[in-house]
C-alpha cells in the first residue's frame, strides 16, 4: 500500500475540506439540501483515511516507534524488551555482538534504578537499497546506571541502521554513539 494513504494523508484531508467548503457554499447560495447530503459522505471518507493511517504501520513508522521504545526500555531497565529491538546480526564499534551488548546492558540498566533517558529529533530515512533504514536522534541521559550515578545530563547523538529480519520486523543492525560534536563515544565497560 502506498504511503500516500498510510502516513498522515494531509493531502486527502485538505481535498475533503475544500470539497466540504464548496458544498457548504453551494448550499448557502442555492439553499438546496442536496449539497448538504454529500457532507456525511465526505466525513466518512475522512474517517476512512484516518482509520487506514491509524491501522497501518509503515516501515518508517515502525523504525521511528522502535527508536523511541529503545529509550523507554533502557530507562526502565527492561533489557529483555530492549534486546528484542536488536537484530541477531548486530555489530558496532563498542559491541562485537548482540550477546555482548546484552551482557553490558544488564550491568548498567538495572531495573528500578532512578535514571532518565530522553530521545528527541528522531529522523528516519530509507537507504538507497531499501534493505536498510537509518534513524538518528539526539539523546540525553542522567541518573543511576548500575554502580554509577551521574545527575549531570549527558548529551549525545545516536545513529542506528535498521534491517528487516526474517520475521518481517525492523531491528537495529548497527549503532553508533557520538557526542554533540560528532566524536564517537565508547560506552563505559
Amino acid at each position: 500500500m502506498s504511503t500516500w494513504f498510510t502516513e498522515t494523508p494531509l493531502w486527502a484531508y485538505f481535498l475533503l475540506a475544500v470539497a466540504a467548503l464548496v458544498l457548504g457554499f453551494r448550499f448557502y447560495v442555492t439553499r438546496e439540501a442536496k449539497y448538504l447530503y454529500s457532507l456525511p459522505a465526505l466525513l466518512a471518507l475522512a474517517f476512512g483515511f484516518w482509520l487506514i493511517d491509524y491501522m497501518v504501520e509503515t516501515d518508517r513508522e515502525q523504525v521511528e516507534r522502535k527508536t523511541k521504545e529503545l529509550a523507554d526500555f533502557a530507562e526502565k531497565g527492561n533489557v529483555d524488551r530492549l534486546l528484542d529491538l536488536f537484530s541477531s546480526r548486530f555489530t558496532s564499534t563498542s559491541f562485537a555482538s548482540r550477546e555482548v551488548l546484552a551482557a553490558e546492558a544488564r550491568k548498567y540498566l538495572v531495573p528500578r534504578q532512578d535514571r532518565r533517558i530522553q530521545f528527541w529529533n528522531v529522523t528516519v530515512k530509507s537507504n538507497a537499497n531499501q534493505q536498510e533504514i537509518s534513524s538518528r536522534c539526539s539523546v540525553q541521559a542522567s541518573g543511576q546506571f548500575g554502580p554509577y550515578r551521574d545527575d549531570q545530563p549527558r548529551l549525545g547523538v545516536l545513529d542506528f541502521t535498521f534491517t528487516k529480519d526474517g520475521d518481517g520486523q525492523w531491528r537495529i543492525r548497527h549503532m553508533r554513539v557520538t557526542d554533540v560534536t560528532g566524536a564517537e563515544i565508547t560506552l563505559p565497560r
